[in-house]
C-alpha cells in the first residue's frame, strides 16, 4: 500500500490525499497540472494517474508498446521525462496531447551502454531538469550522474569509483553510489549516499556542502556540521532544498545551507516533490 501526501512549506502537518492500495510496485512520480499525479509502474510498461481523487494504472492506451519497465518520471513546463529499461532509454512526453519521443541521438545510446555494460542494475535513481531544458541523471550502479543536453548524452560528475574524492573538473571526482539529485539556478545538488553527504556542483568543481563525508549521523547544523544517514532523493523550489535521509524529509536552503528536520514518516519514502505553489508532496511506501 502506498500512500501519497501533501505537505505545505510551512505547515507542520502532512495531509494525506490519497491510501492507494495497489500490489504492483511504483517507483517514481510526478505532479502534472490537468493530468494529476502520474505514477511509474515497471511491471506493467505504464504509468498510472490519479486524478480528482481516483486512481488508474494506465494514463494512456498504447504507452505500454513504448515505455519498457518505466523507472523514473520528472514533469517540467510542457513535458514529462520518463527513464526505461535499467535506466537505458529515455523518453519525451509532450503535454497536453502525449506524443511521445526519444531523447537522445544513436552515439549518446551508445555510450550509455558502454557505461552500463559491465553492471548488471544500473538504474537511474533520481532525475532533475534545469531552466534551460537540461536533464540531469543519478546512476547509482556506476556512481556517475550524466547530463543530456538536446539530444546529446555526457559524463557529468564521477570517474566512477565507489569513494570520495574531490575535483576542479566534475567528471574526474568520486561519487559513492549518488541517488538524489536537483538544481537551484545554476547550482546542482547532488546527494552522496554512501559517502553520506550532499555534494555541489558549482561550475565545473565539486565539493561537499552538507553533512561530513564518510561519517554517519543525524544531526541538524550548518553545512558541513550536519550529519546524514545515506540521503536519497531530492527536490527543490526558489533556494529551498529537500532531501530524503531514511524515514525523514529533511531540507536547507542554498543563502546558509543549515539542516533540519522537515517531517518524519512512518513507512519506506519513495519520492518526494516541490512544486511552485510551495507544497512539498511524499510518496510513502507501508
Amino acid at each position: 500500500m502506498y500512500k501519497l501526501y501533501c505537505k505545505k512549506f510551512h505547515s507542520p502537518t502532512a495531509e494525506v490525499i490519497k491510501e492507494i492500495n495497489y500490489d504492483k510496485k511504483i517507483k517514481d512520480f510526478t505532479y502534472c497540472e490537468k493530468l494529476g499525479f502520474l505514477f511509474t509502474i515497471p511491471e506493467t510498461n505504464q504509468l498510472g494517474c490519479l486524478k480528482s481523487g481516483v486512481f488508474s494504472e494506465r494514463l494512456a492506451n498504447g504507452f505500454e508498446k513504448m515505455l519498457h519497465s518505466p523507472e523514473q518520471i520528472h514533469s517540467r513546463k510542457n513535458f514529462i521525462y520518463v527513464i526505461c529499461n535499467n535506466g537505458k532509454e529515455f523518453i519525451k512526453i509532450e503535454k497536453p496531447f502525449l506524443y511521445v519521443s526519444k531523447i537522445i541521438d544513436k552515439k549518446s545510446e551508445s555510450l550509455v551502454e558502454k557505461l552500463t555494460s559491465k553492471h548488471n542494475e544500473t538504474f537511474v535513481i533520481d532525475l532533475a531538469t534545469d531552466t534551460y531544458g537540461r536533464i540531469f541523471l543519478c546512476y547509482d550502479g556506476i556512481n556517475r550522474c550524466l547530463l543530456i543536453s538536446g539530444a546529446r548524452l555526457t559524463n557529468y560528475v564521477g570517474n566512477g569509483y565507489p569513494t570520495y574524492a574531490t575535483s576542479k573538473k566534475a567528471k574526474y571526482c568520486s561519487l559513492n553510489k549518488p541517488s538524489g539529485i536537483t538544481c537551484t539556478e545554476n547550482t546542482v545538488y547532488i546527494a552522496d549516499s554512501n559517502n553520506n553527504c550532499i555534494r555541489m556542483v558549482n561550475g565545473n568543481a565539486v565539493s561537499a556542502v552538507i553533512g561530513m563525508p564518510n561519517e554517519r549521523g543525524d544531526k541538524e547544523g550548518f553545512g558541513l556540521d550536519a550529519r546524514l544517514n545515506f540521503p536519497s532523493k531530492m527536490t527543490s523550489f526558489s533556494d529551498s532544498v529537500f532531501f530524503v535521509d531514511e524515514n525523514k524529509v529533511k531540507t536547507f536552503t542554498t543563502k546558509n545551507l543549515y539542516v533540519k528536520d522537515y517531517h518524519v514518516f512512518n513507512g519506506n519514502i519513495i519520492s518526494i516533490q516541490a512544486d511552485d505553489e510551495k507544497n512539498l508532496y511524499v510518496l510513502e511506501e507501508l
